[in-house]
């Protein structure tokens, strides 16, 4: 079986490889991907004009993605839906190259029902706790930080119920 570059590294334990040092440093751009965004560049795989595409690609080189493991589940609930039938393991191939390159934050630290302010949309409601998680967590914070005062942090959703201002369309 050949060895993919990096396998020293790995093997080694040595640390973060120059191309990947960069990654994880405050970029001045925060964003959590809405589920919509994350369903679409999946079935446009294949595609170079999906803007969804797009952003789940560069996740971690121009922005700081954050997500939750609500999101994550979200995605393979709707992507195994019978109008998608993707495979299980198809998906979480996919999800986990999005996952490595995403921070991570526990949405359940946040009390409370938001969906009030989400039209009622109980579905988006793990979106909008995420991103206030985000503030929560050590390194969301110091992102959140740069962020403020470069390009600011943002909500990317194809959703009709987060309002413009602070959110993208995908």
């Amino acid at each position: 079986m050949e060895q993919g570059p990096g396998h020293e590294r790995r093997r080694e334990g040595a640390g973060p490889s120059q191309s990947e040092a960069g990654m994880w440093d405050a970029k001045g751009l925060v964003a959590v991907l809405d589920t919509s965004v994350l369903v679409s560049a999946y079935l446009s795989k294949d595609s170079h004009f999906s803007s969804s595409r797009r952003i789940v690609r560069a996740v971690g080189a121009l922005y700081d993605s954050f997500t939750s493991p609500a999101i994550i589940a979200e995605t393979e609930r709707v992507l195994t839906e019978p109008r998608f039938r993707a495979p299980m393991s198809g998906i979480r191939l996919w999800l986990d190259a999005f996952v490595r390159r995403s921070r991570q934050v526990d949405s359940v630290a946040i009390p409370g029902d938001y969906s009030a302010a989400l039209g009622g949309d109980e579905k988006d409601n793990p979106i909008l706790l995420t991103a206030l998680a985000v503030n929560l967590h050590e390194e969301g914070q110091q992102c959140i930080a740069e962020a403020g005062s470069r390009f600011g942090c943002f909500i990317v959703s194809g959703d009709k119920h987060f309002r413009a201002g602070r959110n993208v369309w995908g």
